[in-house]
């Protein structure tokens, strides 16, 4: 067994070699950089690598290609009407380093001296370093690519090329450059004009070309016999040009002739010395002399040119045979190294597959092994598992037992605790009745008011603030209080105290606001025995006192302040830091403020439930403060009294968001008539 797992890690081993020096697996990834002249990259650029692979560089001028380890650079251009190749260079190992240049286009045709074009043709510029070459179509046409750096060498082709008149002709429209130390004699470039450099130099006809231009023809390379054909060729072909111009020459000559000779014979029909005449009549016969040697140089001229054509097609024919056969021999050829290569890289695919197979066949064999052993062990652990699992099973049908019977006993005392909490409730809830039953009526309070708003919000159920109102004589008393501690607690409190004010006023008659809140701090005292040990029990509250008969107003308050409003100016009217019933401090007098009533005031009297309020966005979480209260007071006093509560009870829950409420709330708002 270990045997055949370590054949198969050495055949793993040599098939993994195999496939890295096989060039069709072996590849690293080539990381391409484009970059224009100011070093910054080129985007969008379509990159064609050794003629084959292309890729497209992104946002950043950068991207990558796969292309085989073994593989070299050769050739590198751009498929792009923007851009032209100034230079690239291969960093080992694997970064190509492109740079390009916004182009411009010239535009050519390439010709042999007897304007044949030349189909096929390499042509490139050799002071452009990384330049690939373009080829020429079927007509000789070809289009380059150049970098904007060279259009200016294309601006003024006379000072260009006035030290090499010599293989230049000037036409009317094209410029012949003749390169015959490049081009072996045999070809000639004709630079076209482009439309778009001609506008710019004052709507004259202008043409520009490079003097540095080589216009290198790969295609001439060929073999002996073709290249002789091409001097035969070319051999006839000129003479047939020379006796082409030579026939045109002699045409003219005789047109000429016959005009001098019809001028001659007019002027002999005209009346003439006899002198004349016989000077005309003998420059007639020259004439006719002359134009009976022109008509015998035309006949030789074209026969000559006959015998030129006539030997030009034999030429033409023999060349066209060694053409056809000599592309035979090379389709022969390339069938052969064709069927070669495709024989060989068959033979190696199907050696790739079948190592592949059987590597494959030998893992496959090593997993089945391997999950077998697996299976028998984890046999062996499922038994053990099933026993542990039967012995949990019998624990928990135990521990079920006993659950069961312990539920039972919870679900009883949860039906008991249900019971006793909605007794509680019950009692709460009948406490809030005869609480709201001791506050005085809001259709009584709004009798002697212009206005009023009360915003009233236990923390919970029943509430330890209170508000108490009373009318003796021409007195009207309204007070707030906030009584030590909230919920039953602070209810019962209230109960007290109200029941005590009650009997201070309305049984006793007694009107003077420090009075009132001496007594009610002795009888609360006594109440509830003046214990020692009760701390801070007792109540904040303030007073005021309005006399309708004379418009004044006397307030008394013990750590509850007024706030009266008037002309939107405020004025608060502090208490004494002293809390009724309370045993912590001996009793203080309580100061006492008298106001003028004109009729337009608003008084404010609340509990500390508001400003202790904790809440806001951060943590630790922070109170509401006093500052922001009386900003809110002092901003919207003048509204409504209904709109008032609206906007403060919201401002109250934004802050509070989901906390708990700290404590009760307690605001009552006061217009007088």
């Amino acid at each position: 067994m270990k045997n055949t797992l370590k054949k198969a890690l050495y055949f793993f081993i040599f098939f993994v070699i195999f496939f890295a020096k096989n060039p069709i697996f072996a590849q690293k990834n080539l990381q391409i950089f484009a970059k224009d002249p100011q070093n910054q990259p080129v985007r969008n650029l379509k990159i064609i690598i050794n003629g084959k692979q292309s890729i497209t560089t992104g946002s950043q001028g950068e991207n990558s290609i796969k292309i085989f380890r073994e593989g070299k650079i050769q050739t590198v251009r751009f498929e792009s009407n923007n851009w032209a190749l100034l230079d690239w260079e291969f960093t080992p190992p694997n970064k190509l380093f492109v740079r390009a240049e916004k182009s411009f286009l010239l535009k050519g045709k390439l010709l042999t001296p007897q304007n044949i074009p030349v189909p096929e043709a390499n042509i490139w510029l050799t002071n452009v370093r990384g330049m690939s070459p373009v080829v020429t179509n079927e007509q000789g046409f070809f289009t380059l690519s150049l970098p904007q750096s060279l259009e200016q060498k294309f601006k003024n082709f006379k000072e260009t090329f006035k030290n090499t008149t010599e293989n230049i002709q000037f036409f009317e429209e094209k410029i012949l450059v003749f390169s015959p130390e490049k081009l072996g004699g045999l070809a000639t470039a004709i630079l076209q004009d482009n439309k778009k450099l001609q506008k710019k130099v004052n709507d004259s006809i202008f043409y520009f070309v490079l003097s540095e231009i080589v216009l290198k023809n790969e295609k001439l390379k060929g073999n002996v016999d073709d290249q002789s054909d091409d001097q035969n060729l070319l051999s006839v072909e000129e003479k047939k040009q020379m006796m082409g111009a030579e026939k045109q020459y002699l045409t003219l000559e005789k047109q000429n002739l016959e005009r001098q000779k019809n001028v001659l014979t007019e002027r002999l029909k005209r009346d003439i010395p006899a002198q004349t005449k016989k000077l005309v009549e003998i420059e007639l016969e020259k004439i006719e002399k002359r134009l009976n040697d022109n008509k015998k140089s035309l006949a030789i001229t074209q026969e000559k040119n006959d015998n030129a054509i006539n030997e030009l097609m034999e030429i033409v024919s023999e060349s066209e045979k060694n053409h056809e056969k000599t592309q035979a021999e090379l389709s022969e050829t390339k069938t052969q190294k064709d069927n070669a290569e495709n024989a060989h890289q068959t033979a190696q695919i199907t050696l790739i597959f079948v190592g592949i197979g059987l590597v494959i066949l030998l893992i496959f064999l090593w997993i089945m092994i391997s999950t077998l052993k697996k299976i028998k062990h984890q046999r062996q652990k499922l038994a053990e598992q099933v026993e542990e699992i039967r012995t949990t099973n019998s624990i928990l049908k135990k521990s079920a037992d006993i659950l069961d019977k312990k539920n039972q006993e919870i679900f009883a005392q949860k039906d008991e605790l249900e019971k006793s909490n909605e007794k509680i409730m019950d009692s709460i809830r009948y406490a809030l009745t005869i609480q709201q039953a001791i506050l005085p009526q809001r259709n009584t309070i709004q009798h002697y008011l212009k206005d009023d708003m009360l915003w009233y919000q236990p923390r919970d159920i029943v509430s330890g603030d209170f508000y108490w109102f009373s009318q003796v004589n021409e007195y009207l008393f309204f007070a707030v209080a906030d009584c030590t501690g909230h919920g039953i607690p602070g209810a019962f409190m209230t109960v007290m105290a109200n029941t005590l004010l009650n009997q201070i006023v309305n049984e006793n008659e007694e009107t003077q606001p420090n009075k009132i809140l001496s007594l009610l701090h002795q009888k609360i005292q006594n109440n509830l025995n003046a214990q020692s040990d009760r701390d801070g029990d007792g109540l904040d509250i303030g007073i005021v006192r309005i006399d309708t008969q004379n418009k004044k107003a006397l307030y008394g308050g013990a750590k509850v302040p007024l706030y009266c409003f008037l002309d939107n100016h405020c004025t608060m009217f502090k208490a004494t830091n002293f809390s009724i019933g309370s045993t912590l401090r001996t009793e203080k007098p309580i100061e006492e403020h008298e106001i003028t009533l004109t009729g337009n005031e608003i008084f404010y009297m609340m509990s500390d439930g508001w400003q202790d309020q904790l809440g806001g966005d951060t943590l630790p979480r922070r109170k509401f403060m006093k500052t922001k209260v009386m900003e809110l007071l002092q901003s919207y006093h003048h509204l409504p009294f209904e709109e008032q509560k609206e906007i403060y009870a919201k401002s109250f829950q934004n802050w509070k968001h989901h906390n708990d409420q700290t404590d009760d709330v307690l605001l009552w708002g006061i217009s007088l008539k």
